[in-house]
């Protein structure tokens, strides 16, 4: 994520499942601006594949999680 003055971006992950070389990770995450007051919140979903180099990298990295209607 670009840092842009003044905002803090705070996350935990909630959960990790791994299949063979496939991974489904979920990320609560929230946006904070310089006041401390919360300005964006969510739980991100992302696959990953584990690659011949041994690194993880993303296929698909859903910020709203998939739960937008």
């Amino acid at each position: 994520m670009p840092k842009t003055p003044g905002l803090k971006f705070k996350g935990e992950n909630v959960s990790v499942y791994v299949v063979d070389d496939i991974a489904l990770t979920r990320f609560k995450w929230e946006l904070i601006d310089a006041s401390g007051a919360r300005i964006s919140k969510g739980i991100s979903a992302e696959v990953q594949r584990r690659c011949e180099d041994g690194l993880w990298r993303f296929i698909i990295d859903d910020a709203g999680g998939g739960s937008r209607a």
